[in-house]
C-alpha cells in the first residue's frame, strides 16, 4: 500500500510540473525559475541533515524506500504548496520586483492554481499518513505554517522580523520531518536540540537576504522588512551584517571554536556577495554557499557526532 502511495504522490508531483511546462508556452526557462530550484535543494538538503542526524546513534538499515525517498518527495510536495500559495498572494509583489513567478508565466491564470494547491496539499498528507503519524502531524503543522505566512488573513510575511522567524522555523520543521522518516530513531531522547536551537537562530539572522531584491514591490505593498524599514542602502548592509553574525554565532552558540575559521570564511564571502553588487544580489550564489558551508560541517563534524 505504502509503495503505492508513494508512486501515486510521485505522479502528482511529476504531473504538475508538466502540466505547468506544458502551459508556459515558450516561457520554459522563466517557468523553471519560478520554481524556485534553490529553495528545493535547501529544504532537501535541510531534511536530509534531519534523517541522517536520527540514523546517526544506531547503524545498519537505513530504510531509503520506506523513509528516505517518500520523505525526500513529501518535503519537496509540500515545498512546492508553499509555493502555489505565495505566488498567489503575491504575484502583483513579484512583478514589481522582476522576480519569477509561476503565475507571471504567460499563459497560466490565477484561477488554475487554486485546484493544484489543494491536490498538492492533500497528496502531502496522503504520502505522510503512509510514513508514520509523527511524519503526518509535521506535514499538518508544514502546511498551516505556509498558510499562515502567505495568506489573508493572517499573512505573517508582512509583520515585522516575525516574517523571518516563521522561515527559519519551517526549516526546523524541515529537519524534523528528516528525523522522523528515518526507521529508527530515539525519539525527541536523541533529537540534537542543541544544534537546531542554534541552526534556528542563525538561519533566522541569515534568511534576510531573500528580502533584498524584493525591496521595491515589498514597500509598494506594505511589507515590512528589514529593507523597507531601514532603507535600501542601509537596510542592504543591515542585512549583509546579519547574516555575517549568523555564520559566527554557529560555531560560538555550539561550542565548536574549531569551527569558526571556516565559519568566518563563508560568512566573510556571504557579507560581500549581499553588501559589493549595485543592484539585485545573486541568491542562487548565496545559497550555494550555504550549501558548501553545510556540507563543511558535515565533513569536518566540529561536534563529533
Amino acid at each position: 500500500m505504502r509503495t503505492i502511495i508513494f508512486i501515486t504522490c510521485a505522479a502528482v508531483f511529476s504531473g504538475l510540473l508538466a502540466l505547468g511546462a506544458a502551459r508556459s508556452k515558450g516561457s520554459l526557462v522563466y517557468f523553471i525559475k519560478s520554481l524556485r530550484p534553490s529553495r528545493h535543494i535547501y529544504y532537501s538538503a535541510v531534511f536530509l541533515l534531519g534523517y541522517l542526524a536520527a540514523l546517526r546513534p544506531v547503524s545498519g538499515e537505513t530504510g531509503l524506500l520506506t523513509g528516505f525517498f517518500p520523505g525526500l518527495l513529501l518535503i519537496n510536495l509540500l515545498f512546492m504548496f508553499s509555493l502555489l500559495i505565495n505566488n498567489i498572494s503575491d504575484r502583483k509583489i513579484d512583478s514589481i520586483n522582476k522576480k519569477p513567478n509561476t503565475l507571471n508565466t504567460p499563459g497560466l491564470k490565477i484561477r488554475g492554481f487554486t485546484a493544484p494547491s489543494i491536490i498538492t496539499a492533500g497528496a502531502s498528507l496522503l504520502l505522510s499518513s503512509a510514513i508514520s503519524l509523527r511524519a503526518l502531524l509535521i506535514t499538518a503543522l508544514i502546511l498551516i505554517t505556509a498558510c499562515a505566512y502567505s495568506m489573508k488573513p493572517f499573512r505573517l510575511k508582512r509583520v515585522f522580523l516575525l516574517n523571518t522567524a516563521v522561515i527559519a522555523f519551517s526549516s526546523v520543521l524541515a529537519l524534523l520531518l528528516g528525523y522522523y522518516c528515518a526507521p529508527v530513531n530515539t525519539g525527541l531522547a536523541g533529537f540534537p536540540a542543541g544544534p537546531v536551537a542554534a541552526f534556528f537562530i542563525c538561519i533566522t539572522l541569515a534568511f534576510n537576504t531573500k528580502d533584498v531584491n524584493d525591496y521595491a514591490g515589498d514597500k509598494k505593498y506594505g511589507i515590512r522588512t528589514i529593507m523597507t524599514v531601514a532603507g535600501k542602502k542601509r537596510g542592504r548592509t543591515v542585512i549583509a551584517s546579519l547574516s555575517l553574525a549568523g555564520y559566527l554565532l554557529m560555531p560560538a552558540l555550539l561550542c565548536a571554536p574549531g569551527f569558526f575559521a571556516v565559519s568566518a570564511a563563508f560568512g566573510a564571502a556571504t557579507f560581500f556577495s549581499i553588501l559589493l553588487p549595485r543592484s539585485r544580489i545573486n541568491e542562487p550564489l548565496i545559497f550555494f554557499l550555504f550549501f558548501c558551508y553545510a556540507a563543511a560541517f558535515m565533513l569536518l563534524n566540529p561536534l563529533g557526532f
